[in-house]
């Protein structure tokens, strides 16, 4: 029985051991949090008690008391941070200190996020909440891995003073991971620009927006889009567009993205080395033979096709470089209305 037992000690206290050397180890793929939150300006409230507005809870100072807190006018409130669009973070801890007034402290409340500044998705919710002590600290961790613009502490109760007070929030994240969401390409073709992105995270669809000009104004050309490409076919060869993209989840739509350009551009024949017989026939039976480029022949058929569309000038002009003897120049006005039919006889010209 002693043996039992002595072994049972043994095995007690190693296991204490273990846990006490396990405690100490620093795993390197677990980085080190830090507050995202360095800019007091960026910090609002739904109120605030003569000159402690939300900036104090954000300001890294927590030495002279509620006067360096944010402090509600009442017992209930939201503290909330904006970290400005294209600028999502993704937070995984906050903390909350107290002033020097527990009676004044949270007791029951929500920490949440949004994109829009309407929607707000509850990351963490706490209620009934032990009294902190003075300028007490404490850090809660929470499951989060999307990228908000907007954090707030929405208290709903605090522990029976008039006024609720916060001495200092912090909003704690891996400053590493902070990477922008969306990174969209734009690739241009004839009459057609293919967009294509890296994905949102836990986004349910995709906005895309055109401009053409610099930074906007752009104009939403398509939404709800599941995939990471887009091909934009209403488009003119030769004008530049400017594009961004916009993801959207249950937290509202994102930021923009990075934006992207492309010029579109036509498909270019190059001109062909042959060369045609061209005979027309004029509604009078007198048939006209040239012998032209290719080039010339292929100018003579767009002025015909436009001319019938009601576009062009009445006569097009053929200039002959045959048979010229002392003229300067020899040249055929061939009128629309006295063309009866024209046929073209392509060849290969030897050199």
């Amino acid at each position: 029985m002693y043996s039992y037992i002595k072994k049972l000690t043994f095995l007690i206290l190693s296991i204490f051991i273990i846990g006490l050397s396990l405690s100490s180890i620093s795993f390197a793929d677990e980085p080190a949090l830090q507050d995202l939150a360095n800019d007091p300006t960026k910090a609002s409230a739904s109120s605030q008690h003569k000159d402690r507005a939300a900036s104090r809870a954000f300001d890294n100072l927590n030495t002279h008391y509620f006067v360096d807190a944010w402090e509600a006018e009442g017992k209930t409130g939201w503290l909330k941070y904006d970290f400005g669009k294209g600028n999502e973070k993704v937070v995984k801890q906050y903390s909350i200190t107290a002033s020097n007034f527990p009676t004044s402290s949270p007791k029951s409340w929500s920490f949440e996020g949004s994109n829009d500044n309407q929607n707000w998705i509850v990351l963490n919710s706490l209620s009934n909440q032990s009294m902190f002590e003075m300028f007490e600290k404490r850090i809660y961790a929470i499951s989060n891995e999307d990228m908000y613009q907007f954090y707030r502490i929405n208290v709903t109760e605090n522990h029976s003073d008039g006024w609720m007070i916060i001495g200092e929030v912090e909003l704690l994240g891996d400053v590493e991971s902070q990477i922008p969401p969306i990174e969209l390409i734009a690739t241009p073709s004839d009459s057609r620009v293919s967009l294509n992105w890296s994905g949102f995270k836990n986004a349910s669809s995709y906005n895309i927006e055109r401009s053409t000009s610099v930074s906007g104004p752009y104009t939403i050309i398509a939404t709800n889009i599941a995939g990471l490409t887009y091909v934009d076919t209403a488009v003119t060869n030769g004008t530049t567009y400017y594009y961004v993209v916009t993801a959207q989840n249950t937290a509202g739509e994102s930021s923009k993205s990075n934006e992207a350009s492309a010029t579109p551009q036509g498909t270019v024949t190059p001109p062909s080395s042959n060369k045609a017989l061209l005979v027309i026939t004029l509604v009078s039976g007198l048939e006209k033979e040239y012998d032209l480029p290719m080039s010339e022949v292929n100018n003579f058929i767009t002025w015909y096709n436009g001319r019938a569309a009601g576009t062009g000038s009445e006569v097009f002009t053929i200039n002959k470089s045959f048979n010229k003897a002392n003229f300067l120049t020899r040249k055929d006005y061939i009128a629309f209305d006295k063309v009866e039919t024209f046929e073209v006889n392509e060849y290969t010209s030897t050199p």
